[in-house]
């Protein structure tokens, strides 16, 4: 059993036996000098684990119970967890992905482990006395106490003795317990939007405070974008922008005419200085993959051929980096701020209707437009046709995802995970169709090597096969996520709410 105590003051070992009257011994003196690694978003912490650089000597991975789960030698902390080898890149690897290692927070304590031990010399109890440097707020001493098997009462006795000294710590000592006590307090940036929406609330109103949300959003990605840390900046942002432009589109009816062109051109505007950017991030965080992809005599082509891209991804990563520092780029980021704050005009046709039931509808309606789209779609249907179906099921995910609030997680969920069953394969093969178009793009570049030239004509004929082989299965997809069992689902959840009374 362990027992927590703060303490009013440091307690040598002389006055612990003093106090407890009992031999108390030392075991162990160490001091703690510790460097928190997570990513900006602090989803190791937010797991329940904790990976800290110690002493400049070792990288510590630490579970939910402070077991020590993975430890390597390491002088510096790596960037990105493919740096690592394994086994902390398995363990980390979920978890963190393709996002940058930062250094969180750095503390500093010292741990004295002793013993206590009774009139026959034997251990009854071990203690762990932690001094918090820099403890806050004005408690720094703890002290934790282990009873061994069958010597309760003598850790009970031990607990009492230090009454006049300690009082009952209302938490255990954990490693985050004492990280928090020096000063930790994690403070994630909120990676999903949350909207606060009421059903009955004018469309309009809702759309425009969900799109001021979503821009809010993606410029909070502005800061890692430029300082380069990690690719998910780049992605974020544009993720949260495109969500931003599919719901003007798609409701585009609730607004004035003028003002719908004048935020979805600005949305634009602001959005396009990236895609360069984001496709050239895409092709290398794949090149694991594509290395996989080709025998061996084709891997110096391919060492050319990423180090050529690269070099082109760091002269577009400036170039965007001067666009996002732009007076006019600023302005346009300003000027669609003040205009998602100004008051709904309400004369647009649906402006005024609940948003509950306007969702409902749109929602029901782009479900049929995919079976639509999608019972026209056959194995000789040309590929644009099947694009097409791709991006309409990317707006109802978007509709299903921005509005989930309004309806039942539960039954959401079921739809979602039908949609993205379809979405996996229109996506793989759009990917591989843009990847080869990519490829046959770098083919007309000057200076290019054979070696090079023939990994590019490998990678194309390997990601052509893998396209065929998704294009072959789009039909069966379309026709499970069309059939009977999903469209009585969507006519379930969203008919009645589709047809209640509300706004006009």
């Amino acid at each position: 059993m362990n027992y927590y105590l703060e303490l009013k003051k440091s307690l040598s070992l002389s006055e612990l036996a003093q106090l407890t009257r009992m031999k108390v011994c030392a075991e162990r003196l160490e001091q703690r000098q510790l460097c928190v690694l997570d990513t900006v978003d602090w989803s190791i912490w937010m797991s329940d684990q904790v990976l800290l650089h110690v002493a400049g000597k070792r990288l510590e991975l630490y579970d939910r119970d402070d077991q020590l789960r993975v430890a390597v030698h390491a002088k510096r902390w790596p960037s990105f967890i493919t740096q690592l080898n394994d086994p902390l890149f398995e363990a980390l690897n979920p978890l963190v992905c393709v996002r940058a290692l930062l250094p969180q927070f750095s503390s500093q304590w010292q741990e004295q482990s002793s013993a206590f031990l009774n009139n026959d010399d034997k251990i009854v109890a071990r203690a762990t006395l932690y001094h918090l440097v820099d403890a806050t707020p004005t408690t720094s001493f703890f002290l934790k106490i282990q009873s061994l098997r069958g010597y309760d009462q003598e850790a009970q006795a031990i607990v009492n003795d230090l009454n006049s000294v300690a009082t009952a710590c209302q938490s255990a000592i954990t490693l985050k317990f004492l990280l928090k006590r020096c000063g930790l307090n994690p403070d994630p940036p909120a990676t999903k939007p949350a909207f606060h929406l009421n059903p009955d609330q004018p469309t309009t109103e809702a759309v425009m405070g969900m799109v001021a949300e979503l821009l809010r959003l993606a410029r909070q990605q502005e800061e890692g974008l430029i300082a380069d840390i990690d690719t998910e900046f780049t992605h974020q942002y544009r993720v949260n922008l495109r969500k931003a432009r599919s719901l003007l589109s798609l409701f585009k009816k609730a607004l004035p005419p003028k003002r719908y062109q004048t935020l979805r051109s600005e949305l634009k505007k602001i959005a396009q200085a990236t895609n360069r950017l984001r496709d050239l991030d895409v092709f290398l965080l794949d090149q694991d993959n594509y290395r996989a992809m080709l025998p061996t005599h084709f891997q110096p082509g391919l060492d050319d051929l990423f180090k050529r891209l690269k070099r082109r991804r760091q002269q577009v990563w400036r170039k965007v980096t001067v666009t996002l520092k732009k007076e006019d780029y600023l302005e346009h980021a300003q000027l669609l701020k003040l205009q998602l704050k100004e008051p709904p005009d309400l004369s647009a046709r649906h402006s005024g209707m609940a948003i509950k039931k306007q969702v409902s509808r749109k929602i029901l309606s782009q479900y049929q437009k995919i079976q639509r789209y999608g019972a026209r779609i056959d194995a000789e249907t040309p590929d644009e046709q099947v694009h097409e179906v791709r991006i309409e099921a990317k707006k109802l995910r978007y509709l299903l995802e921005l509005f989930a609030e309004l309806f039942s997680y539960d039954q959401l969920r079921r739809l979602i995970k039908a949609l993205k069953k379809l979405q996996d394969n229109l996506g793989r093969f759009n990917d591989y169709s843009s990847q080869c178009l990519f490829l046959e793009s770098l083919l007309s570049g000057a200076g290019i090597k054979t070696a090079e030239r023939d990994a590019i004509n490998g990678l194309i004929a390997v990601l052509y096969s893998k396209r065929q082989h998704e294009r072959g299965q789009v039909v069966d997809m379309i026709a499970a996520f069309s059939g009977t069992e999903i469209a009585e689902q969507f006519q379930e959840l969203f008919t009645d709410a589709a047809a209640q009374d509300g706004g006009s």
